[in-house]
């Protein structure tokens, strides 16, 4: 397809385009039938442009994809080397071909200085060889030594769409696949034009000024319109091709139809969108019933009068609080299968602290928590453990004291793990209390909490008086040790 209102050409397959600058004389006629009947018998039905002169031919070269420029030596040997250089120069890679009989040795040495692949003699069967010899040549560049008109015939034979424009914003060359994708005619094709297929003609603009100023490729969406005017997605990747002076020649890009892409990526953000709304109203549910559960332990806190029960019932109370806090920080977050441990744990610790301040109103509770996150089972048994560790200070580390302090720390050990302090300044464990621990002071469930996330946990009574529980949990949840 030409951009200029020439012929436009229906060949099933790719056929090379060549150019003919032909002098203006009697014999032109016969030239132009002569390099029509080469062509033809090497490359079927051609497009043959026939142009005048060197200013001709860069108009042409700059507007379409030529593969072969033949020149009449009629033109003279003072107009050749003209018209040569500026095919060198607009097209460097395309080869020139001299048609003379029996031309003067210097001037076929001028030729070739100027560029000319070969000189053919004005006979059947000369251009024949010439065309074969030219299109048969290896591509420039690492692209494996393929001739060049194999490239242009796997353009048209390509099972993607490929489509070739000018700096104008008009086709060149639009292949079958483009062309089924659209349900276009390739005249109906260069009619429209690249803006033309385009709903909105500006998007194909800003497309169009992109690549022409990027000197990679560029990848842009556009919605399109076909000839029987359903409408479309289509998803260019295009790159502009330049001259040796930089400047833009033509653009060649792949065009993909992603209209069904865009469907299943919109029906897959409704879904997950869905899928959002039913977890924020599960944990808000959950967070709710675990409220109520622990509504009524309170109620039967405050009826009790045994001080042993009612341990019990502040305990469990503080357990349920410390999931339904979970719950409650996951629907109320960005995400919803992550908790933000800067958040959760200031949240949790001032539950418990509020538990016990009848107990011991004047210890002090201090946080170095460092912005990570875990995983909501891990989220869970972290705050259960916590929950646990600050209790048993609250109740058995001030024993006969009226103040003291705990503190708790965590940190990031390395990209998988975490590491959580939790140590307070009071009476210490006995001597042998340490060795005994996993069965005293509630740390069985601490324990048991740290096996299943495959952590572990120490315990130290500090030498100037105080405990210090030591944890290292992995952060997300660790895969099954049997499979």
């Amino acid at each position: 397809m030409t951009a200029r209102g020439t012929r436009v050409y229906n060949a099933e397959f790719a056929v090379s385009r060549i150019c003919l600058v032909l002098a203006r004389s009697r014999q032109g006629r016969a030239v132009t039938n002569l390099v029509r009947r080469e062509a033809k018998a090497v490359l079927g039905d051609a497009p043959l442009d026939v142009v005048g002169d060197s200013a001709e031919l860069r108009d042409r070269l700059r507007t379409d994809v030529v593969d072969v420029v033949v020149v009449d030596g009629r033109l003279g040997w003072t107009a050749v080397p003209e018209v040569v250089a500026t095919a060198k120069d607009i097209a460097p890679g395309v080869p020139v071909l001299l048609l003379a009989d029996r031309p003067p040795i210097r001037a076929v040495v001028r030729a070739v200085k100027a560029g000319v692949a070969d000189c053919v003699p004005l006979r059947p069967g000369a251009l024949r060889a010439a065309l074969r010899e030219c299109l048969d040549r290896p591509c420039e560049g690492d692209l494996g030594g393929v001739p060049g008109h194999a490239w242009r015939n796997g353009f048209e034979l390509a099972p993607v769409g490929l489509c070739v424009w000018g700096p104008d914003g008009r086709f060149l060359a639009v292949n079958p696949h483009a062309l089924a994708m659209m349900g276009c005619e390739r005249s109906d094709l260069q009619a429209r034009g690249p803006a033309g297929i385009a709903v909105d003609p500006d998007d194909f603009a800003r497309i169009h000024d992109e690549v022409l100023a990027s000197d990679t490729a560029v990848s842009r969406e556009f919605e399109a319109i076909r000839r029987d005017g359903t409408r479309c997605w289509i998803r260019l990747t295009a790159r502009a091709v330049r001259d040796g002076a930089g400047r833009p020649r033509f653009v060649v890009a792949r065009c993909e139809d992603v209209s069904e892409d865009r469907q299943q990526r919109a029906a897959l953000r409704a879904a997950l969108a869905e899928r959002e709304v039913l977890l924020r109203e599960v944990h808000h549910r959950v967070k709710n019933n675990l409220q109520i559960v622990s509504s009524l332990l309170n109620l039967r806190f405050q009826g009790a009068s045994d001080p042993a029960a009612r341990d019990l019932l502040r305990e469990s109370q503080l357990r349920i609080k410390a999931i339904a806090l979970v719950h409650q920080r996951l629907y109320s977050s960005a995400s919803l299968i992550r908790i933000d441990l800067g958040d959760y744990v200031p949240s949790l610790v001032a539950n418990v602290r509020d538990a016990y301040a009848p107990l011991h109103p004047n210890v002090a509770v201090a946080l170095d928590v460092a912005p990570v996150s875990v995983c909501m089972e891990h989220g869970i048994r972290l705050g259960l453990m916590l929950t646990e560790l600050v209790a048993n200070a609250f109740k058995h580390a001030w024993v006969g004291r009226r103040a003291g302090c705990v503190r708790i720390a965590i940190r990031p050990l390395d990209e998988h793990r975490l590491e959580v302090h939790v140590e307070d300044d009071g009476v210490g464990l006995p001597q042998d209390l340490a060795e005994r621990s996993a069965n005293t002071l509630g740390l069985g469930l601490v324990r048991n909490l740290v096996d299943q996330v495959w952590g572990s946990l120490s315990v130290e009574s500090q030498p100037n008086g105080g405990t210090r529980f030591h944890l290292v949990i992995p952060r997300e949840r660790p895969a099954d040790p049997t499979e």
